[in-house]
């Protein structure tokens, strides 16, 4: 057994050539002689050997290749998550409706907070862009009056949308967990 700590998401040539051929390896005889290339060097591998890997990274993004050749546990789950990722997949076969407008609901919440997000990068970028010049009174700025008028008109619809959305979605979770 081998235990390689703090690895990287690009992992070195030959941890992947070990997880290749080991791989490769897997279901055939076990009496048969596992051997691996590491550096020009034919090593004798003993059939119950393991490979370890561990990583600090909270969300690591290695190659699909090294997904496909090992096995990848997160062991960063909570309970809570995992109680969460099974009623929601309850839930989508019983009540998919539910699932469905509880999913909308999400991405709309999502899709506000960005239109929110955009508003307020244009009155910021508005703003620097014309901050310093000579002569320049916000007070007189019609373009960047009606941007703000606009902007709090948007922002309160989406801030009335939003609250009622987290309601129903409320609503929707106190319904799954009964």
């Amino acid at each position: 057994m081998i235990l390689l700590f703090d690895c990287p998401e690009k992992l070195d040539n030959n941890v992947d050539i070990l997880l290749n051929q080991k791989s490769n390896f897997l279901g055939a005889d076990p009496e048969e002689e596992f051997k691996v290339n590491i550096d020009g060097k034919e090593t004798k591998v003993h059939p119950n050997f393991k490979l370890y890997l561990t990583t600090k990274i909270s969300n690591p993004n290695y190659m699909p290749e090294t997904f496909i050749k090992s096995t990848v546990i997160n062991f960063l789950v909570t309970f809570d998550g995992l109680e969460e990722d099974l009623l929601t997949k309850t839930v989508k076969i019983i009540r998919p409706e539910d699932e469905e407008r509880r999913t909308n609901l999400v991405e709309k919440i999502s899709n506000n907070d960005k239109i929110l997000a955009k508003l307020e990068s244009d009155i910021l970028e508005s703003l620097l862009s014309k901050q310093g010049r000579e002569g320049y009174n916000v007070l007189e700025d019609n373009q960047l009056i009606n941007l703000l008028q606009v902007s709090k008109k948007s922002s309160t619809e989406i801030n009335i949308q939003k609250e009622e959305s987290l309601k129903v979605n409320k609503q929707l979770i106190l319904e799954r967990q009964n």
